[in-house]
């Protein structure tokens, strides 16, 4: 019954569109002519053609709509007529209230929509913006972006500071404009290098790249802890001296030299291994059985057994010999 709903309302608006010969935004054909642009009665009769087509292609869709609606009310007079002995019974009733229900909230819903869209299409033929009526929208620059010429804005010095990063900071250049820019203010350049095919932004991603890293892992700043020792017997004389915190290392450098080794002389490598290298996530040892379905594992299993079964036949073999001799 819903879809039943949703056909009449659509044969009803297209009906409307024909008699009031008027093009909802979906079905407008757009195609500029190339032939005598500059005539203003040839594009007037190049935009009749064309809605004249989207006319005939409504007609055709209310055909094809009704064809649906007939075949729609076949199947309910059908549904109906298999459940007419189940009328008299109370849960029938109750089924029966809640699908009109629904129905009539998606009916106004439907409606509303309608509404709304034939509003809107009169209103671009009041207009006459039926064809250009995507200019109201937010427009799409395509134009390259120009080379900044203003200095570099102050950040706050925290900010800065992280952007910097114990770096010593460039002089400005119209070359390199994003230099300590936030990430979301980096893509700018990319763009304006792809635009104009410089192909040496490739070198500023990757400077941009360690600028990120370098407050994390090998690459962090880590504080001298200052410690008071007696300088004398007295315990009312301190003398402060440095010495270095105990330094905290990434996951990767906990591990000894030899599990280093077999990580890196593996043939195995997994996907990680860039994120394993950074310590992001902890390294997984693979083996040769876990890329082994079972059936495969079974057979190996017996394959040596029978192995071990041969070794000890000819175990028991050279004992006897000897023995013999």
């Amino acid at each position: 019954m819903e879809k039943e709903v949703h056909v009449w309302w659509d044969i009803a608006t297209l009906d409307f569109y024909v008699n009031n010969n008027i093009v909802p935004r979906g079905l407008r054909l757009f195609k500029r002519s190339t032939y005598k642009r500059h005539d203003q009665t040839l594009l007037k009769k190049w935009d009749q053609l064309l809605d004249k087509g989207s006319l005939l292609l409504m007609v055709f869709l209310i055909n094809e709509k009704k064809k649906d609606l007939t075949q729609l009310d076949h199947e309910i007079t059908e549904l109906k007529a298999s459940i007419r002995p189940l009328v008299k019974s109370g849960d029938y009733i109750g089924l029966l209230e809640k699908i009109e229900k629904r129905v009539k909230d998606i009916e106004e819903n439907i409606r509303e929509v309608k509404r709304k869209k034939i509003m809107r299409d009169q209103a671009d033929y009041r207009n006459q913006i039926q064809i250009n009526w995507k200019k109201d929208r937010r427009p799409f620059h395509n134009s390259p972006i120009k080379h900044r010429t203003e200095p570099r804005p102050q950040y706050h010095q925290s900010y800065r500071g992280a952007l910097l990063s114990r770096k010593t900071p460039r002089k400005y250049s119209t070359n390199d404009w994003t230099y300590n820019r936030p990430p979301q203010n980096r893509q700018q350049r990319v763009t304006y290098n792809q635009h104009h095919q410089r192909y040496e932004h490739r070198k500023t991603e990757y400077e941009h790249r360690n600028t990120e890293y370098r407050d994390q892992g090998r690459y962090q700043h880590y504080p001298r802890q200052t410690s008071f020792v007696p300088r004398s017997g007295k315990s009312s004389d301190f003398k402060e001296t440095s010495s270095p915190s105990p330094r905290i290392l990434p996951p990767d450098h906990r591990k000894t030299n030899l599990e280093n080794n077999q990580r890196h002389i593996s043939s195995i490598h997994t996907e990680n291994d860039f994120l394993e290298k950074r310590g992001r996530i902890p390294p997984k040892r693979f083996s040769v059985e876990d890329f082994m379905s079972p059936d495969v594992r079974k057979k190996r299993t017996l394959r040596d057994l029978e192995e071990e079964a041969e070794l000890h036949e000819e175990q028991i073999q050279q004992t006897q010999q000897k023995r013999r001799k």
